[in-house]
């Protein structure tokens, strides 16, 4: 299609100014249509009027998909419509929409919209009941798309990546939620939370202006760190130091200066005792690495240096509540009893009261307003009991101020605000089954983290023990909601979900070969079934998913009916799970194909065993070797040379790997960066790539001292730059030289090989004249495979049917451990090479197993030296 741009030049621009892109005309259902780029959008935001969806729903937009009906969020534009005066993003009615209305789409809790697109229904399509599927816009101009990179590549808020948009304002977004959960409550109420939620920003300001320089650092460093995905680790200080100084949402962070911090240096901060709990450091030359983050203890440690609370006092206060936790849950079980036993026109009365009293005694309120109003009505109807009982929250306030009297509130914490400030409240405590759950509750919706109570199944790391059922089966779990569920499709039943044929299985960690499958017991190895773990049971293990806010449960039968999985956290699943594809799965086809495979070479193993059981007396009558069935194992890993540490990352770089291994992780850094060329033949080489294979002292010595017969291909290599691109072949065999090998002799499969670098010595065959036509061949080396030289002189003897003799070998060269001496097995007549076969090298590949890449047959014939 056909694509006219409009951009504005000012004479001010020079000639090498980009020249800014507003509007662009294509043709739509033939006919020549003006859109507004996202460049414009993103001056004046409210240029057109917006369809709100969730952040979730943004993926798929992302990937240039049409929006979807369900992706819309009507709660938003329900809560616009009624409180128009907060409508500041022109969100549309949905009622007012007509076929080829152009829109743009912008993410709740972000203003900037991310896609432009026109709508394919009306208000009556859009609006009807049964209608709750299909397609609603077509998309014109995303983020991200060849407009946007034309334009000059701009994100214009931390809330934009690459491929998901995320809420920047949580204050619209819980205004929106409110709203749904509370829709008769008045536009006063909502405009009193405004101001309340305004008070909270000017005391986060006062609280994090009165902290020390090392306090704010701190602070700011790691709520940095948390932002950060634990998949991206490790990380380098000085990455977060920036990200940190560049925040946009919190502009206090900008003041901030590790010199004038009694740290004085990054490196010393990251390495200080301060944050030894909190992080794993690792100093490799100048860079200091951050490889572990325990998010838990972050969380906690920000909430109370802000706050201003001490740890002691913090321990007291948990104490409290776990020695009077029974009481307070009967208590509470207490009072829902008596709302329930009240008549429908006791809760009108009470409405009524608690509507008019702000009006009556707006000076005579302080403090929690809500209890006291409450209390009211039944102090009329009960005046004997109720007076003398008291409740959670002041039995609480009198140990609290007893307990802390004499101590300086420096923060301006009673003991209302340190409740809200810890837990969230009282009825997210009473909500909970303990007073660390309710903590932890606080800290995730605070922080905006995923946290958990069972260390066990926590996310701060993406280390999965692959002999752990558990860690095993919450990770197959967690990739059948990402691959296998769209937002469309909720809700899915989970016993349908959690079976053989919808289970993605993780990849077992060997190289599929015909020996390893054979040693696969798919009923014990391979994990397709909740009974292999501790949970036993699908509906704890789904209870435990949802206390760590990663799916939605409910029960459609009340009393263990069928679970229904309603929600699910797809931020946390393409954001904090797997990200970067470390962890390989099969999916249920491929799962099944697998299955069949290790079953038929099993099955053809079991019929070769029994057949050489009963060819064993044939067999015997051959020459044959005493190791015959020991043949020698030769394995080469290899590892990676430390320029390729952003490749490999630290956990992988100083590990030994197989060859197509070590590739697989060069092609996911070229993925995972987009530096595949529009013809996929050709890899583009990017900053930190070049500094890696291509500015190295080895890559110039190759091409100052390797002779290049063809003077075009030695061009070709100095040509290269940042930007350039390469073959893929060139590439990885570029690659393949960075790689030392390390290479093990396994003469038993019960012992772990023992590697060691370089590629052990080769087997030396060499033949010299005697007199007349007589020649005698000489083998050596034959101890470094495990082979034995007068077993070896037994099985020649009776191979080539000549005479074999053995002498021992003189020199340095020759020592072996113990103070033994290397032999040398002559065996008569020319043996290096024939045609028929009949050589030392053919013996030693049938016989022993040593591949023909470790044997050196010179051909070249010597005369015998004189002695």
């Amino acid at each position: 299609n056909k694509v006219i741009l409009y951009s504005v030049k000012l004479k001010s621009m020079s000639s090498s100014d980009r020249v800014p892109v507003y509007f662009f005309q294509t043709k739509v259902n033939s006919k020549e249509t003006i859109f507004p780029t996202l460049l414009l959008l993103w001056n004046v935001p409210n240029f057109l009027p917006c369809i709100c969806i969730h952040s979730p729903v943004s993926e798929f937009v992302l990937r240039g998909a049409d929006l979807m009906l369900p992706g819309v969020s009507r709660d938003a534009h329900r809560y616009y419509i009624r409180n128009k005066e907060f409508n500041n993003i022109n969100c549309v009615n949905l009622n007012d929409i007509k076929v080829n209305t152009v829109l743009s789409i912008k993410v709740i809790g972000n203003p900037l919209p991310c896609a432009i697109g026109w709508s394919i229904l009306n208000a009556k399509d859009i609006t009807a009941s049964d209608n709750k599927k299909g397609r609603f816009m077509k998309m014109v101009h995303i983020f991200r798309d060849e407009l946007w990179d034309f334009t000059g590549k701009i994100k214009p808020n931390p809330g934009f990546l690459s491929n998901i948009i995320k809420p920047i304002e949580q204050q619209n977004k819980n205004n929106i939620n409110n709203d749904n959960n509370e829709e008769s409550k008045n536009n006063d109420e909502t405009q009193q939370g405004n101001e309340d939620e305004k008070k909270k920003e000017i005391t986060f300001e006062e609280k994090f202006g009165s902290l020390s320089m090392d306090n704010k650092l701190i602070y700011g460093f790691l709520s940095t760190l948390l932002s950060i995905s634990s998949s991206c680790l490790p990380v380098i200080v000085r990455d977060i130091y920036q990200q940190m100084r560049q925040n946009r949402n919190i502009p206090q962070f900008k003041d901030i200066d590790v010199k004038q911090s009694s740290f004085n240096k990054l490196g010393r901060f990251a390495q200080s005792k301060q944050l030894e709990s909190f992080i794993q450091s690792k100093q490799q030359k100048s860079k200091v690495f951050i490889e572990a983050v325990n998010a838990k203890a972050i969380t906690k440690h920000l909430l109370l240096i802000l706050n201003k609370i001490e740890n002691d006092k913090f321990d007291r206060i948990i104490k409290w509540f776990e020695e009077n936790w029974p009481s307070l849950q009967s208590d509470n079980d207490d009072e829902n009893e008596n709302e329930n036993d009240q008549q429908p026109e006791d809760q009108k009365d009470n409405e009524v009261i608690i509507d008019m009293e702000p009006n009556e005694n707006e000076n005579t309120q302080t403090g929690n307003e809500e209890h006291e109003t409450t209390e009211v009505p039944s102090q009329d109807n009960n005046q004997e009991a109720k007076p003398q009982t008291l409740t959670n929250e002041q039995r609480f306030g009198q140990w609290y101020t007893t307990e802390f009297k004499s101590s300086e509130e420096t923060s301006m914490i009673n003991e209302t605000n340190i409740i809200d400030t810890l837990f969230g409240g009282w009825s997210n405590i009473l909500e909970c089954n303990d007073i660390n759950e309710a903590f932890i509750n606080q800290l995730s919706k605070r922080f905006n983290v995923i946290l958990s109570g069972d260390s066990s199944t926590s996310d701060s790391t993406l280390t999965i023990d692959t002999q752990n059922p558990d860690h095993v089966w919450r990770s197959q779990v967690l990739q059948t909601l990402l691959a296998s569920i769209d937002p469309d499709q909720l809700p899915v039943s989970a016993s349908s979900m959690l079976t053989k044929k919808k289970l993605y299985i993780l990849k077992p960690n060997f190289v599929f070969s015909k020996k390893n499958l054979l040693r696969v017991n798919l009923e014990q190895d391979i994990i397709t079934s909740v009974k292999q773990t501790r949970w036993k049971k699908s509906a704890k293990f789904l209870k435990e998913l949802t206390k760590q806010n990663i799916i939605g449960l409910k029960d459609y039968g009340n009393t263990g009916g069928e679970l229904m999985i309603t929600d699910i956290n797809y931020h946390y699943l393409t954001n904090s799970f797997n990200h970067g594809g470390k962890l390989s799965f099969f999916t249920p086809e491929a799962f099944e194909k697998f299955c069949k495979k290790v079953n038929e070479l099993q099955q053809k193993d079991t019929q070769s065993e029994t057949k050489q059981n009963d060819d064993n007396g044939a067999e015997s009558s051959q020459f044959m070797s005493p190791d015959k069935n020991k043949k020698v194992k030769i394995q080469t890993m290899y590892r990676a040379n430390h320029r390729l540490l952003p490749i490999f990352g630290a956990d992988n770089i100083s590990e030994l790997h197989s060859k197509n291994k070590a590739r697989t992780f060069l092609w996911s850094y070229v993925e995972h960066h987009n530096l595949v060329s529009s013809n996929k033949q050709n890899i583009v080489i990017d900053e930190s790539l070049f500094h890696m294979l291509y500015d190295s002292k080895m890559f110039h010595n190759k091409i100052s001292k390797d002779g290049f017969r063809n003077k075009k291909e030695k061009e070709k290599l100095q040509a290269i730059g940042i930007s350039s691109q390469v073959h893929r072949k060139d590439l990885v065999n570029l690659f393949d030289e960075y790689m030392q090998p390390y290479t093990a002799v396994i003469l038993d499969d019960d012992e772990p090989p023992k590697f060691k670098p370089g590629f052990p010595p080769k087997i030396e065959i060499a033949a010299d004249k005697r007199q007349g036509n007589k020649f005698m061949t000489h083998v050596t080396g034959l101890e470094t495979y495990g082979i034995n030289p007068s077993e070896f002189s037994v099985t020649a003897k009776r191979f080539f049917a000549a005479a074999v003799t053995i002498s021992s070998l003189h020199g340095k060269k020759a020592k072996m451990k113990g103070g033994k001496a290397k032999q040398k097995v002559s065996i008569q007549g020319n043996m290096v090479r024939d045609v028929s076969k009949k050589d030392v090298p053919t013996l030693l590949m049938t016989h022993y197993g040593i591949p023909n890449q470790f044997i050196n047959a010179k051909t070249n014939i010597t005369k015998q030296a004189r002695k």
